[in-house]
């Protein structure tokens, strides 16, 4: 059971990088991106028949819309 808590807490952004990515520090915000850029993509694939595309407007709503969230996300 530990080793599963420990496996989940490495795959979380630090707090002080959350922190810092809310005061507009954009290092912070690029390692946020980075991290759910794979979630992103995945949500972002789209099907044409037996072809699967990456839908890019999609993929920057998605992006915009986790940078603003982001930024309106309070800390305290």
């Amino acid at each position: 059971m530990q080793k599963d808590s420990r496996k989940n807490e490495e795959r979380l952004l630090p707090f002080e990088t959350i922190k810092a990515a809310t005061e507009g520090d954009v290092d912070a915000m690029d390692k946020i991106l980075k991290h759910y850029k794979p979630y992103i993509v995945k949500l972002s694939i789209r099907t044409d028949g037996d072809k699967s595309y990456i839908d890019e407007e999609l993929r920057e709503r998605l992006e915009a819309k986790l940078i603003a969230k982001t930024l309106e996300f309070e800390t305290a």
